[in-house]
């Protein structure tokens, strides 16, 4: 089994062409549903009273939600802009919301998990949730800019507690203060990880160290 712990969101997104407001998002959305094609997979997340029914239904026709909660209050909320190639991103608001309160709860069904992913949430978040799995086999997490500048120190330190870390350039030159991409990677080398996967224009280059 795998547990994916993250966003499940409502977001806006604007490119040159259109822009959809309100529509199912967030990591742990993405990451658990794709999954669901090749695994069973636990969803750990948190949404608002405001958070429709008709999306609730569609994460039901794909994972178990013995770990999704619904709070009173609104959904975790991302405003996002992306230029004429769709490969940069700007980031307009993000709104924590009910995630930011959020203290998440493992199922004892999913403590069983072998596979874990932390998907883009609150560092200090995935680093406790993830001491809850005795049977770990493979781990990884994931990040973004926000999280990267308000809360470095825990994002190291939540890197060093998987297997691998997905990120992308410009969030890898955050992280370690470097511009070279080489310099980065020795850094991010440095902090122990199997895996770094970097993502670059859409297109996903995984480096085994």
């Amino acid at each position: 089994m795998l547990t994916v712990f993250g966003s499940t969101a409502l977001d806006t997104i604007r490119t040159p062409n259109k822009v959809l407001k309100d529509v199912l998002g967030g990591a742990a959305t993405f990451a658990g549903i794709s999954a669901s094609f090749f695994v069973d997979t636990g969803l750990i997340a948190v949404v608002g009273s405001d958070f429709p029914k008709k999306y609730h239904n569609t994460l039901a026709k794909y994972l178990d939600l013995r770990g999704f909660v619904i709070q009173k209050g609104k959904t975790f909320r991302y405003d996002g802009s992306y230029d004429q190639t769709l490969s940069t991103r700007t980031t307009n608001k993000t709104e924590l919301n009910v995630l930011g309160t959020f203290k998440p709860e493992v199922p004892e069904s999913y403590k069983k998990s072998e596979f874990v992913y932390l998907a883009n949430n609150d560092p200090d978040q995935n680093s406790s949730l993830i001491r809850e799995f005795d049977n770990l086999k493979f781990s990884m997490c994931d990040t973004i800019e926000f999280w990267i500048s308000t809360k470095r120190n825990s994002v190291i330190k939540m890197i060093k507690n998987v297997d691998a870390v997905v990120i992308n350039d410009e969030e890898a030159k955050l992280l370690t203060k470097e511009h070279n991409l080489i310099k980065c990677a020795k850094k991010m080398m440095k902090l122990g990880r199997k895996i770094h996967n970097h993502q670059k224009g859409g297109a996903w280059l995984a480096s085994l160290f």
